[in-house]
């Protein structure tokens, strides 16, 4: 692989040696208790609902999609388990595996205001969902707008190349590391989201399972709080001995 452009304000550590706080609790293991998925330190917790769509188009919350199909809504609610692989005759799935970029920005523009080290923070990003930066691998030109074909061979050829440059780049929880300031995340916008990030200071952490439709976050009850009352944004509050959801 000898192409590599990350978006600007991102860089590539020498190591993987800052996630070894983490233990290997991402936050993104489904079905077991929060306490036990997220590193120890941290006492409140929330999930973001990644938005469904409506099949005409707009985008509709969980609340209303629930409501509309007389099913509660609650910290272990599942999309999946609620609506299964059946297609809905109105809503279809929520984006999964990546916070949507305008919530992720809400989230990001939140969190810079309960961390010391807004300048140093960390992402993962997982190769499944796609990297941040161009692995060399051209674009597919497209013979309609939109034609899912090609659009998937070429997201799976995309995949490949990232799964190889994975293996020569500082890695973890399966994804590969980068290092930036938070602003990046904001002003940059990249695409996709990453899968799970923290601050040098570990005042909160952020987590997208691969195949989740909401994401959690792990912080102080002053941060969570800004987060659960932004009213741009969806979430659930969740206590320590909830179950990940996917």
């Amino acid at each position: 692989m000898d192409r590599m452009d990350l978006p600007p304000g991102f860089g590539i550590p020498g190591d993987a040696s800052e996630a070894l706080w983490l233990d290997g609790r991402y936050g993104t293991q489904a079905g077991r208790p929060v306490a036990e998925a997220f590193p120890p330190g941290f006492t409140d917790f929330v999930r973001v609902l990644h938005p469904a769509w409506r099949r005409h188009g707009s985008t509709v919350r969980w609340s209303e999609a629930f409501h509309a199909r007389a099913r509660m809504l609650d910290a272990e609610a599942s999309w999946f388990r609620h609506f299964g692989d059946v297609p809905d005759p109105e809503f279809t799935t929520p984006e999964d595996g990546s916070l949507p970029q305008p919530e992720a920005t809400i989230v990001a523009s939140s969190l810079l205001e309960h961390t010391t080290t807004p300048e140093d923070c960390w992402f993962v990003w997982s190769p499944v969902r796609g990297l941040p930066f161009d692995t060399g691998t051209p674009l597919v030109r497209f013979r309609r707008p939109w034609d899912p074909w090609r659009m998937r061979r070429a997201a799976i050829r995309r995949s490949r190349d990232a799964m190889r440059l994975q293996r020569s780049l500082p890695s973890a929880g399966g994804g590969v590391l980068v290092r930036g300031p938070l602003g990046a995340l904001v002003e940059v916008a990249p695409t996709p989201v990453p899968s799970v990030w923290w601050p040098a200071d570990h005042a909160w952490i952020v987590a997208t399972g691969v195949d989740a439709v909401s994401t959690y976050i792990g912080a102080m009850p002053d941060c969570i709080d800004a987060i659960v009352h932004d009213p741009r944004l969806e979430t659930l509050k969740v206590a320590s001995t909830n179950t990940i959801v996917v």
